[in-house]
């Protein structure tokens, strides 16, 4: 019932289950089960990561706002090789 969307709630119900541990004895993981839930979470990985990227170009406002030019291109390249912003502090 689980597998099927069924809250615990109502499976234990119908099921006869008065608590929760002998529920899920008898809840037992197949194979089938495993392969899913690790297909799962790398799809979820997957859209994680893209909008990681999404979010951190967002957050460059000379970047989001127009597109690359030789100046920010030059700009972002120093940021990345010595860690330090060439327009100073922006906090």
């Amino acid at each position: 019932m689980i597998r099927a969307g069924v809250p615990q709630s109502v499976a234990m119900t119908i099921s006869g289950h008065r608590t929760i541990a002998m529920f899920l004895r008898y809840g037992i993981t197949s194979d089938e089960d495993k392969r899913k839930a690790l297909l799962n979470v790398q799809a979820f990985a997957r859209v994680d990561r893209a909008e990681r990227k999404a979010l951190a170009f967002a957050s460059e406002p000379e970047l989001a706002e127009s597109p690359p030019t030789a100046k920010t291109r030059t700009k972002t390249r120093t940021k990345m090789k010595n860690g330090s912003d060439p327009d100073g502090p922006t906090h």
